[in-house]
């Protein structure tokens, strides 16, 4: 029994002196943070091999929130996107999708065609352009042969516009057709009457240009312009949001 205590004893002192040994050896080869790392050749590019030097620093988030912004910058680049985006929806496929969301949503007589032109602009437009929309009835891909949809939304046919240059009548016929295309704004009968008493006026006199200069405002042509031009003031209302479609 002696016999056999000695012998796990002696066992047992055998593990440990071999983990001690083990130990040891491991020690020499751990990494010292503190170790000096010289160039025999260069020693004035030796460095101090410390954590801060072989782990990133943590970024300063708080710093980074706080950071002074360039506010100028900022306005111009939003301003460019702004400009950006007015010229893209002056593009064919803005216009086409400008018209057929119209037909759609306002006239609720949209056609599988209409749709097709909606789903290849993927972002809405929101501005009318009577020049532009009555070429796609004209030229191009896609040529347009739903007339009445324009009419409906600028009062005159395509081919009438097409002859229209003067700057006033533009702006006033597009500015009628993004009010009444817009699902953000409510016309009352009044906007439309003034428009329609507008555009009458106006073929009655031949489509006149110049009836806005100063020595001709006592036209009927400008009249009825004034008129129409006043109830961009009185006759149009905002829709809230949560009654929009």
């Amino acid at each position: 029994m002696y016999q056999t205590t000695q012998t796990t004893l002696d066992e047992t002192m055998a593990k440990l002196e071999l983990q001690e040994s083990l130990l040891s050896n491991a020690s020499e080869l751990m990494f010292d943070p503190n170790e000096v790392v010289e160039d025999d050749e260069f020693l004035q590019d030796a460095q101090i091999v410390t954590a801060d030097s072989v782990y990133m620093p943590m970024v300063n988030l708080e710093a980074s929130f706080t950071q002074p912004y360039d506010e100028e910058k900022l306005k111009q680049e939003l301003a460019q996107k702004e400009e950006e985006l007015m010229r893209a929806m002056r593009t064919r496929p803005y216009r086409q999708r400008f018209l057929s969301e119209y037909k759609q949503k306002k006239l609720n007589r949209g056609t599988d065609a209409d749709r097709k032109l909606i789903a290849l602009c993927e972002t809405a437009c929101t501005i009318a352009d009577c020049k532009l929309d009555a070429d796609l009835y004209a030229t191009g891909e896609n040529m347009r042969i739903d007339e009445h949809a324009y009419i409906c939304l600028y009062g005159l046919h395509p081919s009438v516009v097409n002859g229209i240059d003067y700057t006033p009548t533009i702006a006033a016929i597009d500015f009628y057709a993004k009010m009444v295309a817009s699902e953000a704004h409510w016309v009352t009968p009044i906007f439309h009457r003034r428009f329609a008493d507008f555009l009458r006026a106006l073929e009655e006199s031949g489509y006149e240009s110049g009836y806005a200069d100063r020595d001709r405002q006592s036209s009927p042509v400008y009249k009825a312009y004034s008129a129409f031009v006043d109830s961009m003031e009185t006759e149009i209302v905002d829709i809230p949001d949560k009654m929009r479609r």
